[in-house]
C-alpha cells in the first residue's frame, strides 16, 4: 500500500513513530472517492487531518513564488495538472490574504498509461506469437510504463524492462520516446484542452484575464492545452503539493513562523477555500456547482 510505504519511510527518515497525516486529493473527487481516500489513510494507522486539493495547494505554492496578488490587485491564475492518473483543471484569483476558487474541472488520465501498455503489448506480439499475458504480467506492464511516463518527464526517452511476461519470458526492453508517448495520447490532450475550456466557461472568463499559468506534472506537448495568455510556469511535479501539506502539517503541530501563517479552512458547504492567515476566513467560491 502506497500511504503505508510511505509513512514507512516517513518513520526511517525522522526516527519515530508517525501518526498523523495531511494528503491530497484530486479537485473533482466527490465525497465518496474522498471518503476512499479517508479509508486508506486510516487503515495505514493515519490520523488524517486534512484533505487538500491538489489545485488549490499549486495555487498557494504559486503566490508564493510570485508574490502573485500581493499588490492589492486579484491576480486570476490557471493550475493545470496532468499526471498521477488525473487531469485537474482550476482557475483561482489571488490577493492579499485570500484565494478565490472560480471555477474547476477535470478526468481520469489513466488513458495515458493504458495507451502506454497496449503500445507495449504491441510490439510484445510481434516477437512473442499468440501472447496472452496472465493479470499479475498486464500488472508489471503498467508498473513499467507508469515509471517510463515519470521519466519522459525529464528525458527524451525511456526503457521500459517488463519481467516474467507470459510463461516465465522476459521481454528486456524496448525504449520508448518522448514523440511517441505524445502521439500515443494526442486525443487525451485534446480531451484537456475541452477541460480547459469549460472551466474557463464556468469561470465566466477568457485567457487574457489571467495573469498566469501553474502548469504540473505535464509533458510539452499538452501544455499546448494551456492558452499562451500570461506567463506559463511549469512546475516540478509534486512540489505544490509537497509545499502546502508540509505548511499545514507545522501548522497543526503548533509550529508558528512567517511560512505557517497560511492556513486552511475547509467549510462544510466548499472544501476549495484558502485563507492566509488564521484571522480572515470566509467562504468565497463562486463555483458552487463543483463543491462536494
Amino acid at each position: 500500500m502506497v500511504v503505508l510505504r510511505m509513512k514507512e519511510m516517513a518513520e526511517a527518515f525522522l526516527g519515530q513513530r508517525i501518526s498523523q497525516a495531511v494528503v491530497t486529493a484530486p479537485a473533482y473527487f466527490n465525497n465518496q472517492q474522498r471518503q476512499s481516500t479517508k479509508d486508506v489513510v486510516s487503515i495505514a494507522g493515519l490520523d488524517l487531518q486534512r484533505i487538500n486539493n491538489e489545485t488549490s495547494v499549486a495555487a498557494l505554492a504559486y503566490g508564493l513564488d510570485t508574490n502573485a496578488g500581493t499588490d492589492g490587485k486579484a491576480c486570476n491564475v490557471q493550475i493545470f495538472v496532468l499526471g498521477g492518473g488525473t487531469v485537474d483543471v482550476s482557475i483561482l484569483s489571488i490577493r492579499v490574504r485570500h484565494l478565490e476558487v472560480k471555477s474547476t474541472g477535470g478526468d481520469s488520465a489513466e488513458d495515458s498509461d493504458n495507451n502506454m501498455v497496449q503500445h507495449l503489448l504491441t510490439e510484445f506480439e510481434r516477437k512473442i506469437r499468440n501472447l496472452d499475458p496472465s493479470g499479475s504480467a498486464r500488472a508489471s506492464d503498467v508498473t513499467a510504463c507508469e515509471s517510463a511516463k515519470r521519466m519522459l518527464l525529464s528525458t527524451t526517452s525511456a526503457s521500459v524492462e517488463v519481467t516474467s511476461l507470459f510463461e516465465g519470458v522476459e521481454f528486456s526492453s524496448t525504449v520508448v520516446t518522448r514523440a511517441k508517448f505524445e502521439s500515443l495520447n494526442e486525443e487525451l490532450f485534446m480531451r484537456c484542452e475541452v477541460i480547459v475550456f469549460k472551466v474557463l466557461e464556468d469561470a465566466k472568463m477568457k485567457p487574457e484575464d489571467w495573469c498566469g499559468s501553474e502548469v504540473l506534472h505535464v509533458f510539452p506537448h499538452a501544455v499546448h492545452a494551456v492558452p499562451r495568455q500570461g506567463a506559463v510556469q511549469v512546475s516540478q511535479p509534486g512540489r505544490g503539493s509537497h509545499l502546502r501539506c508540509a505548511v499545514q502539517g507545522a501548522t497543526l503541530d503548533g509550529i508558528s513562523n512567517d511560512a505557517t501563517n497560511c492556513c486552511w479552512s475547509m467549510s462544510p458547504r466548499c472544501h476549495r477555500v484558502l485563507r492566509l492567515w488564521a484571522s480572515s476566513c470566509r467562504c468565497s467560491s463562486s463555483a458552487r456547482r463543483t463543491c462536494p
